[in-house]
């Protein structure tokens, strides 16, 4: 298994892991397919995080909710009543959406944890019954609901409209992973998906932000240590620092001075 860094960005990011000798247009569906069904969950976990918000503080109802609406095209629901949500639902529904949030998280790419499609779907399913049944006691219809869980699942890549890009050259759909990736079942490496007919995509840094951040911190220590050092070779040199001065005084053999 050759595992793929599928990224959009430093956030947008997710490891998959495939046989390096799997059809490139097979890879970039199950790619699309896993990046939709992340985003999907990242939908529907904002949505529960403004929910929930609106739970503790009833006076931010409709601030919290209708933002999430009017991405949904729902705007014109009525403000939403959360009066009737008790702490059991409240609790269940923030612990299904820290459970989704972790799962999704792009830490679990250092980690090289690979998100698969099954649990993806048991994420969204648990998140839709539990955002249901909250929406649900705040007076909202199944169709209303229904046409909310739409707008948060619909597609942002399509499968058949895309590219993946690795070291700044498309990957042919004709081929194989291994016509660009090599043989190494064993070998990660980072590519990006895009849609189709936006051009190359930004170069990959050469260090991540952790590290550079790193170095600088490094570079900024070390050059306090040099001016600390440089400081104190100033004192080491002058002429009172001179353990033989005391001698050379008493023999004569202090330095000339020509007037």
């Amino acid at each position: 298994m050759v595992f793929l860094n599928i990224k959009g960005s430093e956030d947008q990011q997710f490891l998959l892991d495939l046989p390096v000798s799997s059809p490139t247009s097979e890879a970039i569906a199950i790619a699309v397919g896993n990046w939709n069904l992340r985003v999907t969950v990242l939908r529907l976990r904002a949505t529960a995080g403004r929910v929930l918000s609106a739970h503790k503080k009833p006076e931010a109802v409709t601030a919290g909710c209708s933002e999430a609406l009017q991405e949904a095209d729902l705007s014109s629901l009525a403000q939403l009543s959360l009066s009737g949500l008790s702490p059991e639902q409240a609790d269940s529904l923030q612990r299904c959406s820290d459970e989704a949030a972790a799962y999704v998280h792009k830490d679990q790419v250092a980690k090289r944890v690979c998100l698969t499609e099954l649990l993806l779907q048991e994420h969204i399913e648990k998140l839709r019954e539990k955002l249901r049944e909250v929406l649900l006691s705040a007076s909202l219809t199944d169709k209303q609901i229904n046409q909310l869980f739409e707008q948060m699942e619909a597609q942002e890549l399509d499968p058949a409209d895309a590219d993946m890009w690795f070291t700044g050259k498309v990957l042919s759909r004709t081929g194989k992973l291994s016509d660009r990736l090599g043989s190494n079942n064993k070998s990660k490496v980072v590519v990006r998906l895009q849609q189709s007919g936006l051009g190359a995509p930004a170069r990959e840094a050469g260090v991540d932000a952790a590290t550079q951040q790193a170095m600088l911190a490094y570079y900024h220590k070390r050059q306090e240590t040099e001016q600390r050092l440089a400081a104190d070779d100033m004192d080491y040199n002058s002429p009172w620092a001179d353990p033989r001065s005391l001698k050379q005084t008493f023999s004569g053999l202090g330095a000339v001075r020509l007037k």
